[in-house]
C-alpha cells in the first residue's frame, strides 16, 4: 500500500471553495479589527473556528501575505501586518502617478473607449456607498 512507504509523498490541493472562504474570512478579521495589527495569528485555534483542518488555513496565509495582509516568521508563526502609514501613503502616491499616467496614454489612443473604466469606476462608488470595507479592499487588490 503506497501509503505505508515512507518514501511516498502527494499533495492534496485544498478545494477552492473552502480555500476562498478561509480566505475571506481571516482577511475580514482583519479588516474589522478583530484580528489587529501584530496580533498573533494561532493556525489550530483558527482551524477549530471555521471547522476546518490546518491546510486551508495555511493556504490561506500564504494568500494574505502575498496581499501585505500578514507576515509569516520562520519558527515563530503568522502575525498580522503592522500597519505601515508612511509606506501605505508611498504606496498610493506611486499608484496614483502609475495610474494617471496608464489612464493618459489610453485616452490618447484613437479607439480608445473608456466604458469599461466608468464600470470600474461605478463598481468602486457603490461599495464606498454601501460601507461594504472588504469589497473596497477587493477591489483595490485587484
Amino acid at each position: 500500500m503506497l501509503l505505508l512507504d515512507p518514501n511516498y509523498v502527494k499533495s492534496i490541493d485544498v478545494p477552492p471553495a473552502v480555500a476562498d472562504a478561509v480566505i475571506a474570512e481571516i482577511r475580514n478579521a482583519i479588516v474589522d479589527g478583530t484580528l489587529p495589527p501584530g496580533s498573533r495569528i494561532k493556525q489550530e485555534d483558527l482551524a477549530a473556528r471555521l471547522r476546518v483542518s490546518r491546510a486551508p488555513i495555511r493556504h490561506a496565509l500564504m494568500a494574505l501575505k502575498r496581499d501585505g495582509l500578514v507576515q509569516i516568521r520562520h519558527h515563530r508563526g503568522a502575525i498580522v501586518s503592522p500597519l505601515d502609514v508612511v509606506f501605505m501613503s508611498d504606496l498610493y502616491e506611486l499608484r496614483e502617478v502609475i495610474e494617471g499616467y496608464v489612464v493618459a496614454r489610453l485616452a490618447e489612443r484613437a479607439r480608445f473607449d473608456p466604458s469599461p473604466l466608468w464600470k470600474i469606476v461605478t463598481k468602486g462608488q457603490r461599495a464606498v456607498a454601501s460601507g461594504d470595507l472588504n469589497r473596497i479592499i477587493d477591489m483595490d487588490l485587484s
